[in-house]
């Protein structure tokens, strides 16, 4: 069913906050790798509206999500250089005194500022950068990417939706519409999970994107979908397909079953795409590699943060370019 954008926005926060502060850095060699002793120190905290735009326009969407992620994601500590300093201080970080560089301990940090701060700061970027006028650069799925991964909790487990019939599905969640318009459906970050792409007769549809290997709850959704609408053809895609579809078509046996065996699992990331236009439904994916640090800084729940805080230029999709059509094979194979 269509659904109006659950985001809430929040309030700005007062221009002058709390920041983590550390001692000066003595001037050795490899100084700036230590770790400063922390204090908060009250000071005039720059506007992130300003600090934001500055930075992506001299460095770019991917190094503001690297750098964000150095910052305040799930990294064990924080380095501030010349290059993030503005951006740092706007986020409530900043060396002590006349200070160039410093390394922040993460606990440190989350001890210090507050979680309303963090999550008013990820819902003004996600406003930014969900708007085209600020991103002239990026793809309409890039942008949505953006507001998603910023407006989303922790879990990553929300749904951002859209007008025009459009929906970003989220970790162990679902979307559906009602009806034969034309639609857009997207998740993204899909490593080692599973995505069910139903379709009824009567032109509703449904995406879910589930971890585990026959995640129970996958499977009740559906069933709940198919005893709203009746479904006729069901595509399951991801390391764990033939599992997954052989529970659905046991679930649902008079619907035709399709499968597409993603082939690795911590070495490819997949952003897919449903969608229908003009009567025609399409799905495509593109892969991008994984990083070896990407599962630990998204599974890693040492540091109290989990997914939306970890490393999300490897979740961020390609150019729409780098999209193909995802190929499925009837299941069970004949």
């Amino acid at each position: 069913m269509t659904r109006e954008c659950r985001i809430i926005w929040t309030t700005a926060v007062a221009a002058v906050t709390w920041a983590v502060g550390c001692s000066p850095v003595p001037p050795t060699a490899g100084a700036q790798d230590e770790l400063c002793s922390l204090a908060p120190v009250p000071v005039s905290s720059p506007s992130l509206a300003e600090a934001v735009p500055e930075y992506v326009a001299q460095h770019g969407v991917i190094a503001l999500l690297e750098a964000y992620y150095q910052l305040i994601g799930t990294r064990p500590s924080a380095k501030i250089t010349a290059q993030n300093a503005t951006l740092a201080a706007a986020l409530g970080l900043r060396c002590p005194q006349n200070a160039k560089t410093c390394k922040l301990d993460k606990a440190a940090i989350r001890a210090a500022l507050p979680r309303s701060r963090k999550v008013a700061d990820r819902r003004l970027l996600a406003r930014f950068l969900a708007d085209p006028a600020h991103t002239p650069a990026l793809t309409r799925t890039q942008r949505l990417f953006l507001e998603w991964h910023f407006s989303s909790p922790r879990s990553y487990s929300a749904v951002l939706h859209k007008p025009g019939r459009t929906a970003v599905v989220g970790w162990n969640a679902a979307a559906e519409f009602e009806g034969p318009d034309d639609f857009t459906l997207l998740t993204f970050g899909q490593l080692g999970c599973t995505t069910v792409f139903a379709v009824a007769p009567d032109g509703a549809v449904q995406l879910s994107h589930y971890d585990g290997v026959v995640n129970p709850t996958q499977i009740y959704v559906l069933a709940e979908f198919d005893a709203r609408h009746g479904v006729e053809r069901v595509y399951v895609s991801g390391v764990r397909a033939r599992q997954v579809a052989s529970a659905v078509k046991e679930r649902l046996p008079e619907a035709t079953v399709a499968l597409h065996v993603k082939s690795e699992f911590k070495g490819q990331m997949y952003s897919a795409r449903c969608e229908r236009r003009n009567g025609v439904i399409r799905q495509t994916h593109a892969v991008r590699a994984v990083s070896a640090d990407y599962l630990q800084s998204v599974v890693n729940g040492a540091y109290g943060e989990w997914f939306a805080l970890g490393r999300a230029s490897q979740i961020f999709p390609p150019d729409d370019a780098a999209f193909t059509d995802t190929v499925y094979k009837p299941w069970p194979s004949r």
